[in-house]
């Protein structure tokens, strides 16, 4: 089983490649249905239109994923994940500074993949999905901060999304109490122009450290209010820039399909990003999952720990559970 495994003692990191495995994700069966097909159709929008068990009205959480979703997988992915799984849990066992990360192309929540107890394996582990074995290098930080606001107008509320408010609060505290920081709240709904809202902050073209960006997405694009931001723009504005983002906060539907299917990650220009698998609910938890996250970065944590803290918060029927993803290198922290 060693080939599916890369153990970089100097990252601290065991990388699991799944590109052989997942090419079993795309079989069809005798329904011609396959196994991406099947997830995204029946757990990843809404449940009225999805999987009638499910317990997730909006989007899939890790226990949907595990009890409802995994089983009917092609048995060829279960009898290898079977078998590599304690490989992977011995390790780990023997190394506890290790992080985990697996190496797909694919938007497949590797990270809910179930323990021989069917506990999601990220709610024990440091669990990131990546798309290569290398990661950018970070410089230094600037203490530069970028929230960007686009649509936010919610689908249940009247209002805006449920909890937004307290998130952008927790920037706003943050600004009052920490010196040297630079931190801009853009409402990208009324600029429409996220080029000149997220670069610029010491040079003209430089990046923030930090991004936390909210609005409606799809899988091909984000919604600024009447104006689309294509995934492609984004991809872009990272190439045309200078620096890095260290880690990048997206709350926006199908961000995981949009980053990895377009590969921004690949432009070189981001450390890691926390965001959704289909469809995001505007549930408490998911505002509980951030403020947590954001605590413990603010301590110092890597972005694989905070992450592996905020899901153990919030329990494995709440949709943040299984949406909240973790993509790029679980040791990027807020400060170098």
């Amino acid at each position: 089983m060693d080939d599916f495994f890369k153990k970089d003692f100097e990252k601290q990191i065991l990388f699991v490649d799944t590109t052989w495995i997942e090419q079993f994700l795309k079989v069809l069966d005798d329904d011609d249905n396959c196994d991406l097909e099947y997830l995204e159709r029946e757990f990843l929008g809404y449940r009225e239109e999805g999987h009638k068990k499910r317990i997730s009205q909006v989007g899939t959480c890790a226990r949907d994923f595990v009890d409802l979703c995994y089983p009917s997988c092609n048995v060829i992915v279960k009898n290898w994940w079977s078998k590599i799984r304690k490989d992977v849990v011995n390790f780990i066992g023997d190394n506890p500074e290790f992080d985990i990360s697996f190496v797909s192309d694919l938007s497949w929540p590797w990270n809910l993949m179930p323990l021989e107890n069917d506990t999601p394996l990220d709610r024990k582990y440091r669990v990131s999905l990546c798309s290569s074995f290398d990661f950018i290098e970070l410089k230094d930080q600037t203490n530069t901060i970028f929230v960007g606001e686009g649509n936010v107008d919610s689908n249940w509320t009247g209002g805006e999304f449920k909890g937004w408010d307290t998130t952008k609060q927790i920037y706003e505290n943050h600004i009052e109490n920490t010196p040297n920081v630079s931190c801009r709240i853009s409402n990208l709904a009324t600029t429409c122009d996220f080029e000149k809202s997220i670069l610029g902050f010491y040079s003209s073209n430089d990046l923030p450290d930090f991004v936390h960006t909210n609005c409606h997405g799809h899988q091909n694009e984000l919604e600024l209010k009447n104006q689309k931001l294509p995934a492609e723009k984004i991809k872009q504005v990272l190439d045309s820039s200078s620096g890095a983002i260290r880690i990048w906060i997206s709350e926006s539907c199908w961000g995981v399909q949009m980053f990895q299917n377009h590969k921004i990650m690949k432009t070189g220009k981001i450390g890691s990003v926390i965001c959704h698998t289909g469809i995001a609910d505007e549930q408490t938890d998911s505002t509980i999952f951030v403020r947590v996250l954001w605590s413990h970065l603010m301590r110092g944590s890597t972005i694989g720990a905070a992450f592996l803290a905020a899901k153990q918060v919030v329990t494995d029927t709440d949709p943040s559970s299984g949406s909240f993803t973790l993509i790029g290198n679980p040791k990027t922290r807020m400060f170098s």
